[in-house]
């Protein structure tokens, strides 16, 4: 039996489908839908996060980068950098702050900005898997899959996704290889 089916057998990995996987995700991410495509491949994205004693850092990520858009290059580099890929850490620097959102507090210890235009379908989608929260009003989502720069998860950030969230790597996976 493989490894995924007997995993699935003992209920340790979520078997919910790429697609569904993606609503949900997008669903989460609490960014406004805008759609202000400037139609270019370069774009520029800042994952910010609540040091413990530095105050607010960030860091950038761009197009380009072996990472695909901008937001999933920043993404990796934090997760990894700074988390060390790590859930316990993520979920420590996530937890830092709080925001009342509708009378309840919400995490946001860790923010991205992306304001040259919306982040597309699959990175809003893995940012809210993650509960990552839009930096301010001018960050935005789209509910399609943008632009020519292919979208890419790095395979740690897709364990590191799997291992927050449940879902299953396999599935994960299906959403790097879906085609426009």
């Amino acid at each position: 039996m493989s490894e995924t089916r007997e995993l699935r057998k003992r209920k340790i990995v979520d078997t919910t489908n790429w697609v569904d996987i993606v609503n949900v995700g997008y669903g989460k991410f609490a960014a406004k839908k805008g759609d202000d495509n400037d139609g270019l491949q370069k774009c520029g994205a800042d994952i910010w996060y609540l040091h413990p004693t530095k105050g607010w850092k960030h860091i950038f990520g761009e197009t380009g980068q072996e990472a695909g858009h901008a937001e999933m290059h920043a993404l990796v580099q934090f997760v990894g950098d700074i988390c060390e890929f790590d859930v316990t850490k993520f979920n420590t620097i996530l937890a830092s702050a709080t925001v009342k959102v509708e009378g309840k507090d919400v995490e946001c210890g860790v923010l991205v900005e992306c304001t040259a235009k919306p982040c597309c379908l699959f990175c809003s989608a893995m940012l809210g898997l993650l509960g990552i929260r839009p930096q301010d009003s001018d960050t935005k989502k789209s509910p399609v899959r943008m632009g020519g720069t292919q979208w890419v998860m790095h395979p740690a950030l897709r364990d590191f996704i799997a291992a927050k969230t449940g879902y299953s790597v396999v599935e994960l996976a299906k959403i790097d290889s879906h085609k426009l």
